[in-house]
């Protein structure tokens, strides 16, 4: 079976010589093009559209999480303070999958939230890249091109990290290239 070369396939590592290198931490069945930019849309739980392809001028970071998910509350203080940071240079939208709209309002009090926060109840969003451990959370360059995606829990300094590397410097989050559970790009595949 052939696999398409925009889709991130497990086993992959790391080339030096390709630039177009992206990566994901953690097991997960995600296919996210790396070729051409995200297309996705959400409605925030205030009613606001919001689409990546209105924001390509900046890093766009989507946190997809569930309310009842311990990893996702454990991060979801320094998401909020990562967003608050960065706002004038970085969007951080959370996507709370299929759970309601009140249920992603309560969690938006809870952890005093002021960055779009969106409710897809159907989970459309995490059928659409292949989501299927919570959290995920996909790092976006200014060019609409995923830079990563990070399957877990992050802190504050992997947040950070990926930031930087979204901007195009620096190393991503704990990357080990020799890392066997690495996953990304094969390149030419």
């Amino acid at each position: 079976m052939a696999i398409a070369s925009s889709l991130l396939a497990i086993g992959a590592r790391r080339r030096s010589d390709d630039e177009g290198w992206h990566h994901i931490h953690g097991a997960n069945g995600l296919a996210l093009s790396t070729r051409k930019p995200l297309d996705l849309t959400f409605v925030t739980v205030d009613g606001t559209v919001f689409r990546l392809a209105e924001h390509r001028d900046r890093v766009v970071v989507v946190n997809l999480f569930a309310t009842w998910c311990g990893p996702c509350n454990a991060e979801a203080p320094d998401v909020a303070a990562f967003a608050a940071a960065h706002a004038a240079d970085t969007i951080v939208v959370s996507v709370d999958v299929g759970e309601p709209a009140e249920t992603a309002r309560a969690f938006v009090a809870r952890y005093g939230i002021d960055y779009p926060v969106a409710s897809d109840e159907s989970s459309s969003v995490s059928k659409t890249i292949g989501m299927t451990e919570y959290p995920t959370t996909l790092f976006i360059r200014p060019s609409g091109l995923l830079s990563c995606a990070f399957v877990g829990q992050l802190d504050r300094a992997d947040l950070e990290a990926e930031r930087t590397y979204a901007l195009g410097s620096g190393e991503p989050a704990g990357h080990d290239v020799a890392h066997p559970g690495s996953i990304g790009l094969i390149p030419g595949a």
